[in-house]
């Protein structure tokens, strides 16, 4: 799945995108218990992407564990 939080795809904040809490609906509906991140997490300046963040806070807050990273970062 693709994050689809980027602000050239939608200018709604990820908490206020009723597609991002439809796809979280979903994970929760399937069982999904830990979700990866990965790279493309990082912005050029080496920081996290804030509507990443904002994502991976959502899942938190709905019991889902968020593991940043892949085997190649």
């Amino acid at each position: 799945m693709t994050c689809n939080g980027c602000r050239f795809i939608t200018e709604a904040e990820p908490k206020e995108d009723p597609g991002m809490q439809e796809k979280i609906d979903r994970l929760i509906k399937e069982g999904v218990s830990v979700v990866h991140v990965g790279a493309c997490r990082i912005m050029k300046d080496q920081h996290e992407c804030c509507r990443i963040t904002q994502i991976c806070q959502l899942l938190e807050d709905r019991g889902i564990q968020v593991i940043r990273g892949t085997h190649r970062e």
